[in-house]
């Protein structure tokens, strides 16, 4: 029997608003490449289109892929399909932390990687025997099909997405990747590689891995295979594997590579030795960002406060730092103890975490009690150092900084307009958690 799947992509709101046009979600291209011919596959992403909700009645199966702070959304229409007798499947990020939670709003939960399970799935929706849990094991991406992009020709996304890898060696105490997706580095052959390039349509390319770089043979074969392609293309690599790789930096200059993600978090060394991050203690970052910036790759990177160690100095100081490092697109993140990580456990336990209403783990609220500050000081100090970032002298600063051809100080200019709007959209969403804060502090 023939199946009517609809494959949703339902994301936070901050990122419908400010990332309307990004890179396209993988997990559908994956499914749909999966999926046998005999069943027609349609899609959703809704930072593009609203969600009628009678239409869901016209298809046999709703997918839906859950992030933290999207969680409510997708329960929304998780319950409406279970009211009409709609089978709906619900995985991702948030279902595999939270499958009891999760299960209440659908059918069947998936916790971990679909792609071992998906026709399973399919043969159990059709004797109509779908089970209420599927544990997905961690793929070997070589022996999946390619992903196909055909779903994706609808909506006009500026990034494209090519997969390299999955999981990380590094499980710093904040991040979530080691849990979800292992601490082993799978990477894809270079025949996978090189056949979904031969798909990708877009000029603007994001390597998706969470550190490409942590193999650097391997990564150097990657990064010559895409050069033929004359891609415009970025990645996320850690610094510690960056600086001084003169081989690797090559590499990337001359396959196209014009912008890399670092996350340097904090420079403090008891702050990266509290987060579990000691790979980049010994790391030079000035040096390194101009490594990178001597053969014309821009460098965006990640800051963080609200940390264990901060207090309220860590304003002034994050502000130096983006000064002092010369980085093109300073992103200032507010920390968050999301749910799976070993940070959000422990503040569990040290009854630090303020709330679990997951839509305000997005990034711009303050869900845990400080250890240095006060919440409201907290987004207070963030907010104004976002405002910072986002002066329009600075945009320009951080464009024209660095002798770059015309060309490319054209690109950084666009860039930095995207950065700007990004940054502004934060900080509103910023505000509007410190007028709750507020409200609530006024109403104690």
């Amino acid at each position: 029997m023939p199946l009517k799947i609809l494959l949703i992509n339902e994301i936070e709101n901050l990122y419908i608003k400010t990332l309307k046009h990004a890179h396209l979600p993988l997990w559908a291209g994956v499914l749909k490449g999966i999926t046998p011919e005999i069943h027609t596959i349609y899609f959703i992403d809704c930072a593009f289109d609203k969600i009628n909700f009678e239409h869901l009645k016209n298809y046999d199966l709703i997918c839906l892929s859950i992030l933290t702070p999207s969680a409510y959304n997708v329960y929304k229409i998780g319950d409406f399909c279970l009211k009409n007798n709609i089978k709906c499947i619900i995985g991702g990020v948030h279902a595999s932390i939270f499958p009891e939670e999760v299960k209440v709003h659908c059918d069947s939960v998936v916790a971990g990687e679909v792609e071992g399970v998906w026709l399973d799935i399919l043969e159990d929706v059709k004797n109509n025997r779908l089970k209420p849990f599927y544990n997905g094991k961690e793929s070997e991406l070589n022996e999946l099909p390619y992903l196909d992009h055909k779903i994706y020709r609808k909506y006009r996304y500026t990034f494209d997405s090519l997969e390299i890898m999955r999981g990380c060696p590094y499980n710093c105490e904040f991040c979530t990747i080691s849990y979800i997706s292992g601490g082993k580095c799978r990477f894809k052959s270079l025949e996978i590689i090189k056949r979904e390039l031969e798909e990708i349509k877009l000029k603007n390319t994001i390597l998706i891995a969470p550190n490409i770089v942590v193999n650097r043979k391997r990564s150097i074969e990657i990064f010559d295979s895409v050069g033929p392609y004359n891609l415009r293309w970025g990645l996320y690599g850690s610094g510690n594997l960056l600086i001084n790789r003169t081989d690797l930096l090559d590499s990337l200059q001359k396959n196209g590579c014009y912008i890399i993600n670092i996350g340097f978090e904090n420079l403090s060394v008891s702050a990266l030795k509290s987060m579990h991050k000691h790979h980049n203690i010994d790391v030079d970052p000035k040096k390194l960002i101009a490594q990178l910036h001597d053969r014309g790759i821009l460098v965006a990177g990640s800051l963080m406060v609200g940390w264990d160690s901060d207090n309220k100095s860590i304003f002034k100081s994050t502000i130096d730092t983006v000064n002092e490092l010369e980085l093109d697109f300073p992103y200032i993140f507010l920390f968050t103890p999301y749910p799976s990580t070993r940070v959000y456990y422990r503040l569990l336990k040290e009854n630090r975490i303020l709330t679990k209403d997951w839509s305000r783990y997005n990034g711009t609220d303050v869900v845990f009690q400080p250890k240095n500050m006060s919440r409201e000081e907290l987004l207070n100090g963030c907010i104004e150092t976002l405002e910072y970032t986002a002066r329009i002298s600075n945009e320009f600063k951080y464009a024209f900084r660095v002798k770059r051809s015309i060309k490319r100080k054209a690109e950084s200019l666009v860039a930095s307009y995207f950065h700007r709007k990004f940054i502004k959209s934060v900080i509103k969403n910023a505000e509007h958690g410190l007028l709750n804060e507020i409200q609530q502090i006024d109403s104690n």
